[in-house]
């Protein structure tokens, strides 16, 4: 079978599948990431040791040393029905993440995948956190623009999940994307930015970046910033909502399978009121990224927002948290009870 028509066939079954999109780039189309990874930490240099960490994605022949391409798929996740009660406070992505839920048909579907590469005999590498820069790679395939707030776009917007997968083969398959590029002279991302992580286009500091500080850090975030968070308890969704390429994007046609059920366990109320070994059968397998050594950031996140939206009914908890076993449990709750005089 000549390459070009291995590309099609791996392309075709990933779109049975239902991928939304399917591209295949050569080693070489991702050198240009390490650059524009130096870009970044020379725009911001005291982020540069969170940063360094990438750059093994710019080269992971090193890894794996008989890879030769890498494939990435798109899967669109923003035509689900979002819970009402975790508008705002989950971000969107963590809600239709598949990747440890067996039981989903997305899951399942990549497992099939990667089965059928494996039946092309072709040698595959898929890790948890990826085997590369994914945005960059789907980019680099064409089935996307990156943005001013530095996802990837595709014509569902930026509500899609991009996986990778480095293969054996040396095949490309590229696709000219069909998508806009952002409005001259628009902002909406960098000012929606409620911590100003977004510091300008293209440009985002991990150290006051919503997401990041809600999963990724094992001491409070700086006190400066708790007002500034709002209500979001893990990850954030502010600059992809503001950003106008996204309005009408989400059509929330679906239910996305066991969410609903999980949803109602998940009221700031709840979390609070968990011990840790309730939330780590709660949390770990669906939101992967708090580890069982930190879940007490669960109740962290959940006492802020509560402080930022506070309502009579928090108090009980709030107050409860005083005492709570955790030393940052007990200060974010002492500083909830200042915020609002209880």
């Amino acid at each position: 079978m000549c390459k070009s028509s291995l590309a099609l066939r791996i392309r075709e079954k990933a779109v049975e599948l239902g991928f939304a999109a399917c591209g295949i780039i050569k080693l070489d189309a991702i050198k240009g990431y390490a650059e524009k990874l130096e870009e970044r930490m020379d725009c911001l240099p005291e982020t540069r040791s969170m940063y360094e960490v990438f750059l093994k994605y710019a080269t992971p022949e090193q890894s794996y040393g008989w890879a030769k391409s890498v494939v990435v798929c798109i899967t669109r996740y923003g035509k689900y029905k979002v819970p009402e009660n975790l508008e705002g406070l989950i971000g969107k992505y963590y809600l239709y993440d598949y990747k440890l839920q067996g039981h989903t048909r997305e899951f399942q579907n990549h497992a099939r995948f990667e089965e059928y590469l494996k039946s092309l005999n072709l040698k595959t590498a898929r890790e948890l956190h990826g085997v590369t820069a994914a945005r960059w790679v789907a980019a680099k395939a064409g089935l996307g623009i990156i943005r001013k707030n530095n996802f990837l776009y595709t014509e569902h917007g930026s509500w899609v999940i991009i996986d990778t997968w480095l293969i054996d083969e040396e095949l490309e398959l590229i696709e000219e994307p069909k998508i806009p590029d952002c409005p001259e002279g628009c902002s909406e991302c960098v000012q929606s930015c409620p911590t100003q992580a977004l510091t300008q286009s293209y440009c985002t500091s991990m150290l006051t970046c919503i997401t990041r500080l809600t999963w990724g850090i094992k001491d409070l975030p700086p006190e400066d910033l708790w007002d500034k968070m709002g209500k979001w308890v893990y990850g954030c969704d502010e600059c992809q909502n503001a950003c106008p390429m996204n309005y009408g994007k989400w059509e929330a046609t679906d239910n996305y399978p066991g969410l609903g059920e999980l949803a109602e366990k998940l009221s700031l109320e709840s979390i609070v009121a968990m011990d840790n070994e309730e939330l780590k059968n709660q949390m770990l397998s669906k939101f992967w990224f708090i580890r069982q050594e930190t879940v007490y950031q669960w109740k962290v996140n959940a006492l802020r927002a509560m402080a930022n939206s506070y309502e009579s009914r928090y108090e009980k908890y709030i107050i409860g948290a005083l005492s709570d076993e955790n030393a940052q449990v007990r200060e974010i709750a002492k500083w909830a009870c200042a915020k609002n005089k209880l």
